[in-house]
Formats: structure tokens, sequence, C-alpha cells
């Protein structure tokens, strides 16, 4: 089973052009973000990202006691920051609890997302906001786990059923309807 992490982990220049972009893209941004901060997120900085995947997620926290009542006006907010960083890019802004954004940027499709930066998940005032906490647990992990879960990712991309944009995993949720 150890045989395949090799394969699945992302090389050492893969990790230097993820870093590249990434450092860039939040150097662009920064200037342009009044008091929020922009991160790496998701899989990206949780170390458990599969080789060959283009996928960036920036997280862009916004202070929680600056902003607690305009939570559904971040992605205006974040929208605002980066069209003024990068005006000459596409940036589409997608429906979700809370907008957020794609973009493509140096070969990496990037999905930026504006999120409350809390220290507790009792904090939260929208699911997104407790990702960095779950980050924070994953990089706390060992190796071991790490790779488990690199494993478990490229049997469920393998099987056609990983990721959000899986048809199998639709038509699955489709299908049971009709039992």
């Amino acid at each position: 089973m150890n045989s395949y992490l090799p394969v699945i982990k992302p090389t050492p220049e893969e990790q230097k052009r993820v870093a590249a972009a990434t450092d860039s893209f939040i150097q662009k941004l920064s200037p342009h973000l009044d008091s929020a901060t922009a991160v790496l997120g998701g899989s990206g900085a949780k170390g458990t990202w599969l080789s060959g995947n283009h996928d960036l997620d920036i997280f862009v926290l916004f202070p929680l006691r600056q902003y607690a009542s305009k939570s559904m006006e971040l992605s205006t907010f974040l929208e605002k920051s980066l069209r003024r960083a990068f005006p000459r890019l596409k940036i589409n802004r997608i429906n979700g609890s809370r907008d957020y954004f794609q973009m493509e940027y140096q070969g990496f499709n990037l999905e930026i997302v504006p999120i409350f930066k809390i220290t507790t998940a009792t904090q939260a005032v929208n699911i997104t906001d407790v990702s960095p906490l779950h980050t924070r647990w994953v990089r706390k992990q060992p190796q071991k786990v790490k790779d488990q879960i690199l494993l478990t990712k490229q049997f469920c991309r393998a099987a056609g059923v990983y990721g959000a944009e899986s048809t199998s995993m639709a038509s699955a949720a489709t299908s049971w309807k009709s039992w």
C-alpha cells in the first residue's frame, strides 16, 4: 500500500511551484485587503494534496470583531479587493453559503474564500469559518495519518467519487431518491 505514496505525493518541484504561485498571489492581493489576511488553505496547507492537482484554496480571514455584523458582505469586500489586485484576470463569483471566487493564476485553479478569523469553532458564523481550525488539527497529526489521507483520496479519485464535481457522486445522490 505504501508503495503508491511516492507516485501520489507531490514532487519537490511541484511543491516549489505551489509555494511560488501561492506566495506571488498573496503578495499581489495583500495590499488590497484592508484589515484581512490571505493564507493558503485546504489540502495545500494540510500537506494532503495529490500530485498533479492544480487547485489551490486561498482563505481570506476577516477580523471577527470588526466584521461580525457583515458576514454576508465579506464576499463583496473580497471581490472588490480581487478586482483591484487582478484587473486583467477573469474572476468568477460562485454562489455558496458565503459566496467565494474562482480564477486561474500561474497555471493553478484558485478558489478564494472569505472567512472570519476565529480561534474556536463556537465563534463560526458560517461553516467555512472553521476551515483553518481543521487545517491546524490535520497538521498536528503524524505523517502516517496524512499518508493514509493521501491514499484514501487517490482511491476515491480512481473510483470517480472524489470531489464535489464528481459525476459519480452526483448520480449516486440522484439515484437514491428513486429507491
